[in-house]
């Protein structure tokens, strides 16, 4: 999916922003901004002071490989764990998936009544669009999500 996504050019990109929503267009558009900025970046001939920055710069990176090779290694062997550890940090992590049935027969079996799927847009919650969680201007943030309400 992110070779597909960060393409110069993304094909069919309201297709695209509609399955993953607002948060994939920020990233999409922090992306895009970005790649700008790297591209435009070019060393000036006339400009030495800059030139001879990126040359020391070079050369303090190669010079601190070389000291640190030890633990520049032990951190690519172990890489993984380190995601691991962010990913489950970030509070993107699901320990259950559930459906719309399998949901709202588990909200049933514990004794939730007025079980309703709902939208992002709707909720028996009073003003629920104006606090803005699940969709802003008529734009979801996460169209995947799903919604459901009852009453305990």
């Amino acid at each position: 999916m992110a070779s597909y996504f960060f393409q110069e050019i993304l094909p069919n990109e309201d297709y695209v922003f509609k399955r993953i929503g607002e948060e994939g267009r920020n990233i999409r558009k922090f992306y895009l901004e970005n790649l700008n900025k790297t591209t435009q970046q070019s060393i000036s001939p006339k400009d030495k002071r800059s030139f001879l920055r990126k040359i020391l710069s070079k050369i303090k990176q190669a010079i601190k490989a070389f000291l640190f090779r030890d633990e520049i290694q032990f951190y690519q062997d172990n890489i993984q764990y380190a995601l691991i550890g962010k990913f489950r940090l970030s509070g993107e992590i699901h320990q259950w998936m559930y459906d719309r049935y399998s949901l709202s027969k588990l909200l049933e079996e514990t004794k939730f009544r007025d079980i309703q799927i709902k939208t992002a847009f709707e909720s028996a919650i009073p003003n629920w669009n104006d606090f803005e969680l699940e969709s802003k201007n008529g734009v979801i943030f996460k169209p995947d999500s799903l919604f459901v309400e009852a009453r305990k």
